[in-house]
C-alpha cells in the first residue's frame, strides 16, 4: 500500500496501475478466504464426516 501512495505521489502511472490491480487482486482473496474460513457450510461438511466416522 506504501507502494501505492509513492507511486500516485511521484506520478508514475503505469507502475501505479499495476501495483493497484495487485492489491485489489490481494484485497479480494483476502475477503474470499475469510468469508469462506467463517461460512455455514464448510462446517456442515465436517459435521456430516464426523458423523460417519463415529458410526
Amino acid at each position: 500500500m506504501i507502494i501505492l501512495f509513492y507511486t500516485g505521489y511521484k506520478d508514475m502511472k503505469s507502475a501505479h496501475k499495476y501495483f493497484a490491480c495487485g492489491s485489489l487482486l490481494c484485497m479480494i482473496m483476502a475477503i474470499y478466504s475469510g468469508h469462506k474460513m467463517i461460512s455455514g457450510a464448510s462446517r456442515k461438511k465436517k459435521d456430516s464426516v464426523s458423523e460417519e466416522v463415529d458410526k
